[in-house]
């Protein structure tokens, strides 16, 4: 028998390490002492992780789709009606930094959220790219490693 495995999706598709994850964001969370109203997601693993989280600690969420990417709804930023005024990232980690600045960006060229403010990103699965966070954290957003 051939087994489709993914070492990329392990920590989010086994049922035991995506439980542990989600407790790992949520305590970042609380240890921070973020407050926020949405917790913003994008991609796969991203919407594996999140939504768990959200539900939680109930909080809004809102979906960044990629430009590529088609969809049924057409939109690039899906929410239920969040209000979007404090919002934190969640994602697994950062190779250049463009995930979490085309999510920015994207929340606010959207009408109604110019004033949305990311009070934080939590990466949940060792960050990535030393000199990237760096940057990111350089430029006035809070990095959050776990």
């Amino acid at each position: 028998m051939n087994r489709a495995v993914s070492p990329y999706l392990s920590s989010q598709l086994k049922p035991n390490l995506a439980k542990k994850t989600v407790r790992k964001v949520i305590a970042e969370i609380r240890r921070q002492k973020l407050e926020f109203d949405t917790i913003v997601f994008s991609g796969y693993s991203g919407s594996l992780i999140a939504p768990a989280v959200a539900m939680l600690l109930d909080k809004s969420m809102a979906f960044v789709r990629r430009e590529t990417h088609h969809n049924h709804s057409g939109q690039k930023l899906e929410t239920s009606g969040a209000t979007l005024e404090s919002f934190i990232i969640i994602d697994d980690i950062v190779e250049r930094g463009n995930t979490i600045k085309r999510i920015i960006k994207r929340i606010q060229d959207t009408i109604g959220y110019s004033d949305a403010k990311c009070v934080g990103v939590i990466l949940y699965d060792g960050g990535g790219s030393d000199s990237i966070v760096k940057e990111l954290r350089a430029s006035g957003i809070p990095i959050f490693v776990i």
